[in-house]
């Protein structure tokens, strides 16, 4: 009798293990995160593509080319894991650690978008400037695309005790998953995302496609977009993690989003269109990649001191102020020492107190009332 219920417990246990998920090793999530990476970078250059040779009249490029395969790459990774999974004995629907089944899902949304671009530039022709971004086909590629790229962060979320239990090189394949969904979605505004489009500086191109108003009203408005995504992300990680937030976090998410977001109207002499782009701020583009490590290190920082609070709400709401005051003076600095700001000193010195203000009021919004 007694061997029988073990033989009964025995067979529960097996039938509960290949019910549940199955774990993320360290190298399944590597190899997501290196093909993730490509599937990004691919997003990027053919948006430095668009912005540098606007005159694309093919749905063929070496561009898409490079999207394309990293889309590949990623669907491929997933669906070798599910086979592998589902033949050792998973679910099918759980056949992917968790979190991951949305990645699979992205991928059929990204293909089917696919598709329809092809078809769509075929039928109706190739978009060209804010068109580009919100076309039907293309918020298809945003939406799949950004499923595919937050796996690691889903996981994450949803098996906190997890994530944090981790040797800090196991966290890596995570902080670059939320850095590229935060790249994803600042691809997807790049018009008001004040690393692409660098409207203090009052270079021709900038004023000629949006007059000196439409310049300065972009610059504010992404002043604003910005801060709530950066401060946004800043706040609900760490809600969730709190003092098991990696320390160096936003030192490797935050240079990581501003390189690719400033790396897409990047002018080369000879290959990019000088009528639509320029080499003005090329030097405060690179400049801006060490602005960006420099504030990645100051959120640390300031996220560990609230480590040992005593008021930790009132000082997070003074760090969602500081933090966005902080970063963009020095984006002013930075575009000061650089190529010169093009703006009065009433709208440059009243940037970094908007995004103060924006800075406050992500704050209040995201209150945690647990």
């Amino acid at each position: 009798m007694s061997s029988q219920l073990q033989a009964e417990n025995s067979d529960n246990q097996e039938k509960n293990i290949k019910s549940s998920y199955p774990s993320a090793s360290p190298k399944f999530e590597w190899l997501y995160a290196l093909t993730s990476f490509w599937l990004i970078l691919g997003v990027h250059i053919d948006g430095w593509s668009h912005n540098n040779t606007p005159n694309i009249e093919s749905f063929f490029t070496p561009s898409h080319f490079v999207l394309y395969t990293g889309m590949f790459a990623v669907t491929g990774l997933m669906l070798y894991y599910a086979y592998q999974n589902h033949k050792n004995g998973y679910d099918l629907l759980k056949s992917l650690p968790d979190g991951y089944i949305g990645v699979l899902i992205g991928s059929l949304v990204f293909f089917m978008g696919g598709i329809g671009d092809g078809l769509w530039h075929t039928i109706l022709g190739i978009e060209v400037s804010v068109e580009a971004l919100y076309s039907p086909t293309h918020l298809m590629l945003a939406i799949g695309g950004a499923m595919m790229l937050s796996g690691a962060f889903r996981q994450a979320w949803k098996l906190p005790e997890e994530f944090t239990s981790r040797k800090f090189r196991d966290q890596l394949p995570t902080i670059m998953s939320i850095g590229f969904f935060l790249s994803i979605i600042t691809f997807f505004f790049q018009y008001a995302v004040p690393f692409h489009i660098i409207t203090p500086i009052g270079d021709r191109v900038i004023f000629s496609e949006l007059g000196t108003i439409g310049a300065q009203g972009f610059g504010t408005l992404g002043t604003v977009v910005y801060t709530v995504l950066f401060m946004g992300t800043v706040i609900n990680l760490y809600q969730k993690f709190k003092e098991d937030l990696p320390p160096i976090v936003f030192t490797i998410l935050l240079p990581i989003n501003v390189f690719l977001a400033s790396m897409m109207r990047f002018a080369i002499p000879g290959i990019s269109n000088m009528n639509h782009v320029t080499t003005v701020g090329n030097t405060t583009r690179i400049l801006f990649v060490l602005l960006g490590i420099i504030m990645g290190y100051l959120t640390d920082r300031g996220l560990i001191t609230l480590h040992h609070s005593t008021n930790y709400e009132r000082d997070l709401t003074i760090l969602s102020i500081v933090l966005p005051f902080l970063l963009f003076s020095l984006y002013i600095l930075a575009i000061a020492v650089t190529t010169g700001v093009g703006w009065s000193l009433h709208l440059a010195f009243g940037l970094p107190v908007l995004a103060g203000i924006a800075g406050y009021l992500t704050r209040l919004l995201l209150i945690n009332t647990e």
